[in-house]
């Protein structure tokens, strides 16, 4: 495997570009089913619980993956366990290959093994390459591609549609994926320090510290209920206003588009302005406000001007806390990457238990009820605990006031 030496510092800036690419085709492909999934289930003789799995077995995969994957990253080489992943993620691309429906929910499902895989392997990778000061910088680039590329899909995957049909929308959007797999080969690579700094055995006791860490437990808590909100909302809004209100599904899509997207706009200055300021836990008080409060009104105000203010508030505050959540386990006393490896895949695993429960509750209830507002309203209800949740955790922009207990 090629390496490079940390000193070799200008390669950084290809690196942090590739790694946003690759994110972003993530992002294109992770809620793109959403906008089209009437399309879907016009196709296909499933109800509402089995099509909402095109979303929550992604998610399932994901969290039932992201232990095991930090582990492995200990064990293999971290350049070809990425490179795994990020292949997984691109297998959309075979979609309009495709004519049955387990076979398109199993394209699905590799995205889900894909994520699982590089949440926590390329964690290794930022902290070789990047210093420090520049882990919230790097985070909140990178979740800046990744709202922008779910903005372009759920924006776009319904007039797509239109012209090349819903297989071909999905498919183009894992070519992009695919094309940049084919970049990580040829251009990744990892310094020395990065593949060195994990390579000890993973133990038992190590997960269990990280277990029975309050910072880490409660960390995941308030990631689980909003994105449990937020992956309950992107799969059955587009539904619910287009059945309920009777707002065309091209619009729909359009609408749900606004939520990443305002989101991409408030992302880019939380890094700069947690990097000037050095201060995480306001960034998460403002997002628990926005969820909470964003979610209910998405909901309540539809077909309503009151819609578009929710989805405002909601998709700014889904994401404006990730650069954040994901750079306190890299600041945590003492964090080592296999550490952080280790703390990233168990976030990603709980907080995935909630992205996948939502969708597939919202499905059933519906199924049971006939009306989308019972399930609407609990996820709304349960996002309060992200509020409440950062009262409970320390401030890691001052490393005086840590504390692991």
């Amino acid at each position: 495997m090629e390496t490079v030496q940390n000193s070799d510092q200008r390669y950084r800036f290809v690196m942090a570009s590739l790694i946003m690419f690759l994110f972003f085709g993530l992002a294109l492909n992770y809620f793109a089913v959403s906008p089209v999934l009437k399309l879907i289930l016009d196709e296909f003789p499933v109800g509402y619980g089995t099509a909402s799995l095109l979303t929550g077995l992604v998610i399932l995969v994901q969290l039932l993956v992201g232990i095991p994957a930090a582990t492995l990253v200990g064990k293999y080489d971290t350049k070809a366990i990425n490179s795994v992943g990020w292949l997984l993620i691109a297998a959309p691309v075979l979609t309009i290959f495709l004519e049955n429906f387990w076979l398109i929910l199993l394209s699905r499902l590799m995205i889900g093994l894909g994520f699982g895989i590089i949440g926590p392997a390329h964690v290794p990778v930022l902290m070789a390459w990047f210093k420090r000061r520049e882990f919230i910088i790097m985070n909140s680039s990178t979740i800046f591609v990744t709202t922008l590329g779910i903005a372009i899909s759920t924006a776009a995957a319904a007039p797509l549609a239109e012209f090349v049909g819903w297989r071909g929308a999905l498919s183009l959007f894992g070519l992009t994926s695919f094309i940049g797999f084919a970049a990580w080969i040829i251009l990744a690579k990892i310094p020395q320090s990065g593949r060195e700094s994990i390579k000890e055995e993973i133990r038992p006791r190590d997960f269990i510290k990280i277990i029975r860490s309050k910072t880490v437990l409660v960390l995941a808590n308030m990631d689980a209920v909003a994105f449990a909100q937020y992956s309950g909302l992107t799969t059955w809004l587009p539904l619910y206003y287009f059945e309920v209100h009777g707002i065309a599904l091209i619009k729909t899509g359009l609408i749900l588009g606004l939520m990443p997207l305002f989101a991409a706009m408030g992302i880019i200055a939380v890094g700069v302005l947690s990097f000037r300021f050095n201060r995480r836990k306001p960034f998460l008080y403002i997002s628990g406000v926005m969820v909470g409060v964003g979610g209910f009104l998405s909901v309540i105000g539809a077909g309503t001007p009151w819609m578009y203010p929710g989805l405002l508030l909601v998709g700014t505050g889904s994401w404006l806390y990730v650069p954040v959540e994901m750079t306190i386990p890299m600041e945590l006393p003492n964090a080592t990457p296999r550490q952080a490896t280790l703390t990233m895949g168990f976030l990603y695993t709980y907080s995935g238990l909630g992205g996948f429960i939502a969708p597939l509750g919202l499905g059933a209830l519906t199924d049971l009820t006939g009306t989308y507002l019972l399930g609407f309203m609990i996820l709304s209800a349960v996002s309060w605990f992200f509020f409440v949740g950062a009262f409970f955790l320390p401030e890691t922009g001052f490393r005086k006031k840590l504390n692991m207990s």
